[in-house]
Formats: C-alpha cells, structure tokens, sequence
C-alpha cells in the first residue's frame, strides 16, 4: 500500500492480515416534542377553575396529584429554597390581597401557582400560633437545667470521665474527626458551644459544664491536628486567604446575577412556539 496523507504527514501501512466482520446499526431516531405549552395550559385551567368555581385551593392541587406547599416569604427575602423565581414571584407577594392567586409563573423547572393566605406586620405573631413551639422549648430549658445542675454537682468528686457518666446515669460518647468548621457533633446535630469549646481545649484537658442548644455537655480534648500555631503552617495561610478569597467572590458574584435577574424586563414568549 502506498503512502497515506494525514494531518500527520506521510504514513506507510503494513497489512498483517485481513478477516471479514459484519456490523449491524439501528438508528431510532424520535422527534422531542415540548410539552411546555400543554403544561401552561393546565396551569391556567387550574388557575381559572378556582377563579370560577371557588373551590379549595389545596384540595383543588391535591385533586390533581399535586400537593400544596406552604411557606413564609418576609418582605426583603430575595430567594426561595428549591425554586427558581424571579421578580413576578416577590411583585405578586409585595401587591396581592388575602386569598388572591397569582398566574402560573416561571420556577426554573417548574411552573408555580401561589396562593396568599394571609398578610402579617411585622412583630410578634400570636400566641395561639406559637403557643406548641413555646411549650416545647420551655420544656427543653427546664430539662437542660435539671441536667447542668446534675452535672455541676457530679463534676466535683468526678476523677474522669467515665465516674462523671456514672454519677448521672449516663454513657461517655467518642467522637471521632470532629472538625471546628462544621459545627456540629454527630448525633447531636449543631452545638456550636460545645464544638468551640472542644478547640478551647488542651489535649486531656475537660471542660466544665456546658449548655448548648439541644443539650449539656462535659467535654474533654483527647487530641488536636492542626490545633497549633506551630502546625498553622504559611502554606496553610495561604490556602485559607486563598478559600475565603474565593467565597467572597462567588457570593459577590450571585449577588450581582441576581440583582441582574430582579432588573431585567423580560417577556415570556414560550408558549407561543411551543
């Protein structure tokens, strides 16, 4: 065989051999057909059947497989958690009236069609509302202190951490990894408190009680990497300065897109080429 021209170059091939092979294809080729203007339009019907026939918002969305989803929005909140929307969610919010439901708008993936249940001014809301919320805090605090007291009383006499565990009935718990920078000890979900004072701590070292959000600890220090000024080395500097830099400029920058999002004036035309 002669010489072969490639984008390479010249190439000279030597055939060792040769062998018959049969290769079957299937192309399924199946046109995508947008369906966002058969969505639209069950929204607006959705939307219109309510109007018109003033039935239940909820059982309205249940009837069609939906389920409602209540939330809070405040007055200078600019984003909601697991939507996409825009300005014409928050003008909706900022204009309607008690019970008044907006058009189907634009959620990123999603259309939504919002409903609004009440206004309330700004202060404290009403007791009745609360009240469960109220109760249940109130008994945690009351817990809490029994528990600190029982604490404070055992730590005296207590020469380690095991004879304090069994002065008030309960269990000594090992963490492992545990991280200053999370916040949170497992199986006891966030506990600032308890986590800083952690850190606070030489290695065996044992803190004295202290009160957190869910519950009271004793804590004590088994060992610290990277707890030093001696292992803070200028690399590590260096690679924190270069962390927060960067999240300081990813949160400048969504700031801005979404300052670019609320200002923009944009028509939605979709529906007419679906």
């Amino acid at each position: 065989m002669g010489p072969i021209e490639t984008q390479f170059g010249q190439h000279l091939i030597y055939v060792e051999g040769r062998t018959n092979q049969t290769v079957q294809l299937a192309q399924i080729a199946r046109t995508v057909e947008a369906d966002f203007t058969r969505i639209r339009e069950e929204a607006d019907d959705f939307v219109v059947f309510i109007d018109e026939e003033g039935q239940d918002f909820s059982a309205a969305a249940q009837e069609r497989g939906i389920a409602p989803t209540p939330m809070q929005v405040t007055e200078d909140q600019r984003q909601v958690p697991g939507l996409d929307v825009g300005r014409d969610f928050f003008r909706f919010l900022r204009t309607a009236e008690a019970g008044s439901i907006s058009e189907p708008l634009d959620a990123g993936t999603s259309l939504i069609v919002v409903r609004l249940v009440e206004r309330r001014d700004a202060g404290p809301a009403p007791f009745e509302e609360v009240s469960s919320q109220v109760e249940s805090a109130v008994m945690l605090e009351k817990k809490k202190a029994i528990q600190a007291e029982a604490l404070r009383n055992a730590l005296a006499g207590a020469s380690s951490m095991q004879a304090l565990a069994t002065a008030v009935g309960t269990s000594v718990d090992t963490v492992n990894d545990l991280t200053m920078t999370a916040g949170t000890i497992p199986g006891y979900g966030v506990e600032p408190r308890a986590v800083g004072a952690v850190f606070g701590l030489r290695p065996g070292q044992r803190s004295g009680v202290i009160e957190g959000d869910q519950a009271v600890f004793v804590v004590q220090t088994t060992s610290l990497t990277g707890g030093t000024d001696a292992e803070f080395t200028d690399e590590a500097r260096q690679e924190l300065q270069d962390q927060l830099r960067q999240q300081k400029r990813q949160r400048v920058l969504q700031a801005w897109l979404q300052g670019l999002r609320d200002d923009a004036e944009v028509e939605d035309y979709r529906n007419d080429f679906g």
